[in-house]
């Protein structure tokens, strides 16, 4: 059953044109927003990609995600891209999810990498 569902979310979720994750996908359609939450798939005891694709996960958070500090919640190529935290209460909100760096996602690693 683990092999059915790995094959079902590795063809919804796998983007062959960044060789990373989808951010989303529903209805209206493929999120392709490089973020850290891929990260998640690839650390679980039991994960959901395969190891090469694991490896390309991997690669494309380090290009466009780390920094010495954690990972950015969104990679600066991305026209959305806001990586300050600063100004009123409203620019803050807007960039939080943004770009900002978040430490805790440095703890997440693979067991198999």
């Amino acid at each position: 059953m683990w092999e059915q569902a790995s094959a079902s979310f590795d063809r919804l979720f796998w983007n062959n044109e960044t060789e990373c994750l989808y951010d989303v996908v529903d209805r209206e359609g493929h999120d392709a927003s490089i973020r850290p939450n891929q990260i998640l798939a690839i650390s679980l005891a039991n994960p959901l990609i395969l190891k090469t694709k694991a490896k390309s996960i991997l690669s494309v958070v380090e290009r466009d995600l780390l920094t010495p500090r954690g990972l950015r919640k969104l990679s600066p190529n991305d026209r959305a891209y806001r990586g300050s935290y600063e100004g009123d209460q409203r620019s803050r909100d807007g960039a939080y999810h943004q770009g900002t760096v978040w430490p805790w996602l440095m703890g997440l690693t693979s067991p198999r990498m």
